[in-house]
């Protein structure tokens, strides 16, 4: 996959906001799409009891309702976010789980006014 110009001040940033409000930060970098979906599954084990909330940053390439791995695989973000569900992490019921995802997600693009379809911009349009 190609750099992603701006994620590293993107994670040094949300890093630096969490942790003022009092949240412990866990980072991982260039996950292939296999171990996106392991360090899901093992946080989704984790006991929450004693947490308030839980708030996943995903910051990738993308296409609608998925993100890439660094493998250039895909990953359904709504089963990512299933794993967080009553059944699968019930320490969490009854709390907010928010999901920050940093990826494209479709096939719009947004300059500095709005958001337009990719095929309407041309250079210089902007």
């Amino acid at each position: 996959l190609s750099h992603r110009a701006g994620t590293a001040q993107d994670w040094k940033r949300l890093r630096f906001v969490f942790e003022k409000l009092g949240f412990q930060v866990v980072i991982h970098h260039n996950l292939m799409s296999f171990d996106i979906r392991g360090e899901m599954k093992k946080l989704a084990n984790e006991d929450f009891s004693k947490y308030g909330c839980l708030v996943v940053c995903l910051l990738s390439h993308g296409i609608e309702n998925a993100i890439a791995g660094a493998d250039g695989l895909y990953v359904n973000v709504n089963k990512l976010k299933y794993k967080f569900s009553y059944n699968n992490c019930p320490s969490l019921y009854g709390k907010p789980k928010i999901f920050i995802v940093q990826a494209c997600q479709g096939v719009l693009e947004q300059n500095e006014r709005n958001i337009v379809p990719l095929t309407l911009l041309s250079p210089g349009a902007v």
